[in-house]
């Protein structure tokens, strides 16, 4: 059985648990390649990093700075690239799909390939977005359970976006996959998605290799890292500490708010308290010394500060079933949290840590003083339940499992072939992705082939643009130019309010008066000059609102 692991990137929480992953199935023998787009497998045994077509990098540069969001991580990871429309062809020799974190890798259509070829998917739930238009973390909403229309997490001119993409999993999602959820939580969310509310939902939690994260060289570990035995040490780290969904902000209010406290107790002061943080973004400025370890892979330099710690801090204001918490369990480190999403799956209060309120500093701080200075918390307990829920060994045998009888009931169900609905998603980003690539040219004027590959990039794309809209340029300067070599067969004219201009071609293109416009049943109007205010209430006064404007910062400085 070849079974094809696939994830977006090889680090971040998903990236790690999909590598754990395909080492566990290959310690059992099983045959696994992990396939990834970016970063670097902290064990590069077996993976393939897919090649991406002639415009992935140029979509994925520019998506990020799309984010409209109003309070989740919303728009920032979306589900379509055009980087992964050969994936059958790369994954031919698999004999089972095991997607995973695939936002910006594979459309839902070529999941929905790959399942039309007679691959089984079993598609593994790391966050929120597979049953949700395009967010990872709902924030609350409960738009998803009626197709996310009139999103309220973004601005009114993406909402088509979040639908177009609802109707695309909806349109694609192989019925007969079977999805894997780390925890309790998410599959009872899953459950009553109108996405996956009548697919198979099972629950395996992700695993660590216990032999690596254990408890062994406690105080070996506190010394090499310069504490002595009377310092209480808290641990925090992630993926990225700037992620406000991991709760930063929280744990220094918290620490402020310990440092008010009385001394607990006669021979302890609130002077011990230190702190120890891992991950990317730099250093955390508390009110009490921190030790900053910065960017750790999954290996023993990272269990060792565990070891170290007396307790882990993990003030998440959404979660599923976070690598850092099973690591700390491993390593027999209590965990103080917030009671939030798949967290109180392995924080068990009293037992292996305490749970707050999401949100709440002064419980998150009484839960840490609890644990530091009135103990409770047997870390030996703590180790008891890593092995008992989270042992990798256990994870890969379930998963094996579950591979093998997907793969011997994959006769059984034969997909339909159904329309390809990219296009339509596509086609709604691709003024956004237009009017980055004339900003990026425009302040690098000098770099021709920055422009040979933006005009390159946009040629491959040009099918994907509505041919029912009239796309019109208002204004034929230099970004009215930039903006027409990029996409010259997708503008229908250009106006322009310079009455010598009038009558004119600008590379094969006329030039009109804006008066032009009022014989367009439904244009839509790019506006290229870097003063735009004036234009946009002109436009405004004609009866138009639908239009985008390329402007960034004007070069002295100024909101154009």
């Amino acid at each position: 059985m070849n079974v094809a692991i696939l994830n977006t990137d090889a680090g971040g929480g998903a990236g790690i648990a999909a590598t754990r992953l395909h080492k566990g199935l290959m310690d059992r023998g099983v045959s696994s390649s992990f396939v990834y787009m970016r970063g670097e497998p902290f064990d590069g045994t077996c993976c393939l990093k897919a090649p991406g077509s002639l415009d992935a990098d140029f979509f994925l540069r520019y998506i990020w700075q799309m984010d409209r969001s109003r309070g989740g991580k919303t728009l920032v990871d979306l589900m379509y690239s055009e980087s992964m429309q050969a994936l059958p062809g790369l994954l031919k020799d698999a004999d089972v799909v095991s997607a995973h974190w695939v936002s910006q890798f594979a459309s839902i259509e070529a999941l929905y390939a790959l399942r039309r070829a007679g691959k089984p998917l079993v598609w593994t739930l790391h966050d929120e977005n597979v049953y949700t238009g395009v967010c990872h973390y709902r924030n609350g909403c409960e738009g998803h359970l009626d197709g996310c229309r009139r999103c309220p997490q973004v601005t009114a001119e993406y909402r088509p976006l979040v639908e177009a993409v609802f109707r695309a999993k909806a349109t694609h999602l192989p019925t007969d996959a079977i999805f894997v959820c780390p925890s309790q939580w998410i599959a009872a969310e899953a459950r009553r998605s109108r996405l996956l509310g009548g697919c198979r939902i099972e629950v395996i939690p992700n695993g660590v290799d216990v032999g690596v994260f254990h408890p062994d060289g406690r105080e070996e570990a506190r010394r090499a890292l310069g504490f002595s035995p009377e310092d209480r040490v808290i641990l925090f780290g992630a993926w990225s500490l700037e992620d406000r969904r991991k709760g930063a902000d929280l744990l220094l209010e918290a620490i402020r708010i310990m440092a008010r406290y009385p001394a607990p107790a006669q021979a302890i002061s609130l002077g011990q308290l230190k702190g120890i943080t891992f991950g990317s973004g730099g250093e955390i400025a508390a009110d009490i010394p921190m030790l900053c370890l910065g960017p750790l892979p999954p290996g023993e330099r990272l269990a060792m500060a565990y070891r170290a710690a007396d307790v882990l801090a993990l003030p998440s204001r959404e979660d599923n079933l976070p690598n850092v918490m099973i690591e700390a369990l491993a390593c027999g480190t209590p965990v103080v949290a917030t009671r939030v999403g798949g967290i109180p799956d392995a924080v068990r209060d009293g037992e292996t840590g305490f749970l707050a309120s999401a949100e709440d500093a002064p419980g998150f701080a009484a839960a840490l003083l609890r644990v530091l200075f009135h103990g409770g918390i047997d870390r030996a307990q703590c180790r008891r339940r890593a092995l008992a829920c989270y042992d990798l060994r256990e994870q890969a045998q379930r998963y094996e499992a579950l591979f093998s009888e997907a793969l011997s009931a994959r006769e059984a169900y034969a997909p339909p072939a159904k329309p390809d609905m990219a296009a339509e998603v596509s086609a709604l980003l691709l003024p956004d992705l237009l009017s980055a690539a004339v900003n990026d040219i425009y302040y690098n004027s000098e770099d021709t082939l920055m422009l040979q590959n933006h005009i390159r990039r946009f040629a491959a794309l040009a099918p994907l643009w509505h041919t029912k809209r009239q796309y019109i340029l208002f204004g034929s300067g230099l970004r009215g130019r930039i903006t027409l070599g990029l996409a010259r067969n997708q503008i229908s004219f250009i106006v322009d309010n310079d009455p010598a201009k009038w009558g004119t071609e600008l590379a094969g293109v006329a030039v009109y008066p804006p008066e032009k416009l009022l014989e367009c049943a439904d244009p839509f109007i790019f506006i290229t000059p870097l003063k735009a205010d004036a234009i946009k209430l002109q436009l405004q006064g004609m009866g138009y609102t639908e239009f985008r404007n390329f402007k960034a910062l004007s070069l002295y400085g100024q909101e154009a």
